[in-house]
């Protein structure tokens, strides 16, 4: 990241902070505090995932309010009439009730900008306490921490450390349901370290104190972990989880407009992770890749995600992924390749490379433009995916890889890029579609795989290996996908209204999950 690209990003967070729809104009309970407006607006609405969820916020059941919404968040995005919190009342009667149809189990605590930790009082939501450090050591499996509407400063807000729910019986950290909760922190909005079965839902954790650091919500050595419905902006990483993690699950959060490194970055070094979800989550306008995981894994799941107008790659898999799952993720708009495999060699000793072998690559749609979301270069010699071996030594292996019934569009760049070529015959490629919008003599299909340095146009790509097979060179004929739009993501529209090889390759095979 050059100091240009931060200070560009920079430029533009802050344009998006000041062009904000006011959220004072929803219910009062529903609103953002003054001081941290996170989001625009699309001024017309396109769908790209469930429900109305478009570009810049998710709506999953089209009512207008969800996780980054200029409504306000959603306090149950699967139920229309239940959104803000006189609505969660009106369905449920109190609160409490809301929460127990939810798994709360326990004593609930709740938690306020007036709160006071002297008088605080469990199953009171008059006598709240001030600060969660008061609350943490109290709570008991089934037990839930609510924080209350308002905004919350601090160095550190949420520090969960060694807490210990159980598979069935997990600890809530809960903002309250349909209302605004602000974690505005210097240092970490939510510090989770050595915990157990824990479920964070519903903040939006940002930054408005110190200069756009700090990191939205940091973990390691913990397992049983969900974070719901988050939204996470203005840190210097959103979401950073280092160190054996394992079963945890990243649902329906948006992370944006973090302006000098990952939306999410998850790695292990000495201690590898395994059984990490990502799913239904929006991650865009952050500086460099949109998801990346560094280090040892098996059984991550990346899926139904929308990744676009990152910095770098929107999906970067380094040092040993292996076992896992891309699944239905849209990615378009990023600044490098679309998803990117890769090994390097590190001064520091516990950085090794690892085998990335078994991943299973389907029904993603990737699109490369001719612009970086920020229009500072060209991205048109791009591939949609790119496999490199940087290390001396080549030890690493990035043998049985599938790719199948993924739609992979370019400008000039290729579908598949081997650095090394000696991956590409032990890769599977099956049943995807492949177009280049690039103009050219060749109309396009004169360079869908580069092998090496050798350029493959699509009958020799087609012939080149047993393991490519079925696969369909045509133009998806997406609904509004110009590449003039790079700087205005929310006009892209993945939809194929008319004839399209997309709709002929989903209607006559099948996905062999």
């Amino acid at each position: 990241m050059t100091a240009a690209r931060a200070m560009t990003l920079g430029a533009m967070l802050a344009t998006t902070l000041a062009v904000t729809v006011a959220l004072g104009k929803g219910p009062a309970s529903n609103s953002m505090p003054a001081g941290l407006t996170t989001t625009t607006s699309a001024a017309t609405v396109i769908p790209l995932g469930k429900g109305m969820t478009n570009a810049l916020y998710i709506d999953a059941d089209g009512d207008g309010y969800g996780v980054g919404s200029p409504n306000g968040p959603d306090a149950d995005d699967t139920d229309k009439t239940v959104n803000t919190p006189d609505t969660v009342t009106t369905r449920y009667g109190t609160l409490p009730r809301f929460l127990a149809a939810r798994g709360v189990s326990g004593r609930v605590f709740y938690i306020s900008p007036t709160g006071s930790d002297r008088t605080g009082r469990s199953d009171n939501s008059d006598k709240p306490y001030a600060t969660f450090a008061k609350v943490a050591g109290q709570l008991a499996p089934g037990d839930a921490a609510v924080f209350q509407a308002g905004k919350y400063d601090g160095e550190r807000i949420i520090v969960a450390k060694g807490l210990r729910g159980r598979a069935n019986k997990p600890i809530f950290i809960l903002a309250q349901c349909g209302a605004s909760v602000v974690l505005d922190a210097t240092d970490a909005c939510i510090d989770i370290d050595s915990c157990r079965n824990l479920v964070i839902d519903g903040f939006v954790c940002g930054n408005t104190q110190s200069k756009r650091e700090g990191r939205g919500v940091t973990m390691k050595f913990s397992r049983g972990i969900t974070l719901a419905n988050l939204e996470i902006v203005n840190h210097f990483w959103g979401i950073i989880g280092m160190q054996d993690l394992h079963q945890v699950t990243i649902d329906s959060c948006v992370i944006h407009d973090n302006p000098h490194e990952h939306g999410i970055y998850l790695g292990s070094r000495e201690q590898p992770n395994s059984e990490l979800g990502v799913r239904n989550c929006l991650i865009y306008r952050n500086a460099q890749q949109g998801f990346q995981h560094n280090g040892r894994v098996r059984n991550l799941l990346l899926e139904g995600n929308i990744i676009h107008s990152n910095g770098q790659a929107g999906i970067q898999l380094m040092q040993g992924v292996s076992d896992s799952t891309i699944h239905g993720n849209l990615i378009f708009n990023n600044a490098k390749q679309g998803i990117c495999m890769y090994n390097y060699d590190s001064s520091d000793d516990s950085i090794r490379p690892f085998d990335q072998t078994g991943n299973i690559f389907e029904d993603n749609i990737v699109w490369i433009g001719r612009e970086d979301p920020f229009g500072e270069y060209s991205t048109e010699t791009y591939a949609a995916v790119l496999f490199n071996d940087s290390t001396k030594r080549k030890g690493g292996s990035f043998d049985g890889n599938t790719f199948r019934r993924n739609v992979l569009v370019t400008s000039d760049g290729p579908a598949f890029w081997f650095r090394q070529p000696r991956f590409a015959a032990k890769t599977a490629i099956e049943n995807n579609v492949i177009f280049r919008t690039g103009e050219g003599p060749d109309g396009g299909k004169g360079k869908v795989m580069v092998f090496g340095e050798k350029a493959y146009d699509f009958a020799a790509f087609a012939a080149f290996s047993g393991t490519f097979k079925d696969n369909v060179y045509g133009d998806p004929s997406f609904a509004a996908c110009g590449v003039e739009d790079f700087k205005t993501p929310e006009k892209f529209d993945f939809r194929c209204p008319g004839p399209s090889p997309v709709t002929k390759m989903r209607a006559t095979t099948r996905p062999a999950r």
